[in-house]
């Protein structure tokens, strides 16, 4: 293939991102991407092991001289999150992402880009490559299904890997060094529901333009929800309106803050200039509450003509009230690390079925008490309201080490390159550290990554010169390790 990034210095963590980013690699679908590492790994003769997640752990024996000194393990992720622009015929199952280059920053044509978390595979693909590279023993660890759960990391063999020293690629920006992140659980919440035969107008209300992102990183910026603010516009049409649901579809992802959200209803009776009258008011509300933070936010309005079966009176409301009383956004900050989101929800899809209706939301903790507290909260709402409630895909968090000799020699490697202090950050997204950490009794981690923006959106980012300065740091660290 002829490369777009072939004039980027380093050339070899330019080749292999462009490389991984012609493989359809979404969460579930990881088979190719893996096949891929190990493919690569047999062409450098180098030990490996894939398990049947998919998850694949190369070892690369240490530099001449540096065989007696304590191993590294650089880790990362290979699948990414597949989001693209309304109206895009973008296949994630079959279609490689274009890449487009706009001076020193990559995007991709109307879809996610994937470095998150595609830096972290191009990082450790170039390390097990690069022969001028000194570093102790290595271990690089892919793992699967991290967008959904951390599902590969949780079924990965710890006797697989035998360092005690572990440097995660999942976390930006350059310049942060990352000690603690968040646990999770998923939820969905659903019902059967009674069906009627329709006796109205049909219209579409519809909620787009919002910016979405990634429900950890971006949930502390306050952007709107789409499945929320729509059962908020609809709840007001049902309050002065004899209306009722026929269908309603919003979000997509559980880690993802819905960014369009688009309900069917019922007039059975009543004018339908009235209700559009309405809607508009009530977009001028919005629009003006989120003129700062969501400037592209648009609700539209529209006849649908005559709709067949809708649900009944009780559960337009039942479905409608569940949305509203459910937790969204930030609901706690640290007292640790300023700034910090501890605690917060993230609605994150809701959908109509022939037979009933479901949401799925996802809660995010620094703490497991707080998670378990919030999820309980969840769950006597959805018990009032007749819904079953379903956890799934709980991680624990990663707790921060008062004492980290590998957090000590980042810290000094950093100010030698660059003559200043890593900050001290923690996340609230969801890295695999904490399953990893059960997993390797007393491992050192840190976590690091380039400038990576708006991942998990259409419109995600990677600053190319932020991507060469964050393996410059890891190659040297690695060297320093050898001392």
């Amino acid at each position: 293939m002829e490369y777009l990034l072939r004039d980027r210095q380093p050339q070899h963590i330019m080749r292999f991102f462009e490389e991984i980013s012609a493989i359809p690699r979404c969460s579930g679908n990881e088979k190719q991407i893996s096949d891929y590492v190990v493919d690569f790994a047999k062409k450098q003769r180098l030990s490996f092991h894939q398990d049947s997640f998919f998850n694949v752990v190369v070892r690369k024996p240490a530099s001449p001289g540096c065989e007696n000194k304590p191993g590294v393990i650089l880790q990362g992720h290979l699948d990414m999150v597949g989001e693209k622009a309304e109206g895009s015929s973008h296949d994630f199952e079959s279609d490689p992402l274009t890449l487009v280059v706009e001076g020193d920053i990559l995007r991709a044509k109307d879809t996610t880009l994937g470095a998150d978390n595609g830096v972290a595979v191009a990082y450790m693909l170039a390390a097990l490559e690069d022969q001028a590279l000194v570093h102790p023993p290595l271990e690089c660890v892919f793992t699967t299904q991290e967008e959904v759960g951390l599902v590969g990391a949780t079924n990965l063999d710890g006797s697989q890997i035998a360092g005690r020293r572990l440097i995660n690629l999942d976390c930006g920006p350059e310049g942060a060094l990352f000690s603690t992140c968040a646990g999770g659980l998923r939820i969905t919440l659903d019902a059967e529901v009674q069906w009627e035969q329709a006796k109205g107008t049909g219209f579409s209300v519809a909620v787009r333009g919002l910016k979405g992102g990634h429900s950890g990183v971006e949930i502390g910026k306050q952007r709107g929800n789409a499945c929320k603010l729509l059962a908020r516009v609809l709840a007001c049409l049902r309050d002065s309106f004899d209306v009722r649901l026929v269908s309603l579809a919003g979000g997509d992802k559980d880690n993802v803050i819905p960014n369009n959200c688009t309900g069917v209803m019922q007039l059975v009776t009543g004018d339908m200039g009235q209700v559009e009258q309405e809607v508009r008011k009530l977009a001028a509300v919005i629009q003006k509450e989120l003129a700062v933070l969501e400037p592209e936010v648009e609700i539209h309005v529209a006849s649908v003509g005559k709709v067949q079966k809708s649900l009944s009176k009780a559960d337009t409301a039942r479905l409608l009230d569940l949305l509203l009383a459910l937790p969204n956004g930030v609901r706690g900050m640290s007292t640790a690390i300023e700034g910090l989101v501890a605690l917060s929800a993230n609605l994150a899809s809701v959908c109509t079925t022939d037979t009933g209706f479901a949401v799925r939301m996802s809660l995010r903790a620094n703490a497991d008490s707080q998670k378990a507290a919030l999820y309980q909260e969840v769950e006597a709402i959805a018990r009032g309201l007749g819904v079953t409630c379903t956890p799934s895909n709980g991680y624990p968090g990663w707790a921060h080490a008062e004492h980290s000799p590998l957090r000590e020699l980042c810290q000094k490697v950093y100010g030698s390159l660059y003559n200043k202090e890593f900050s001290m950050e923690g996340t609230h997204g969801g890295l695999e550290c904490g399953i990893l950490g059960a997993k390797l009794p007393g491992v050192d981690m840190v976590a690091i990554g380039p400038d990576n923006m708006d991942f998990h959106s259409v419109k995600e980012t990677l600053d190319l010169a932020s991507f060469s300065r964050v393996w410059e740091f890891l190659a040297t660290l690695m060297a320093e390790m050898c001392k």
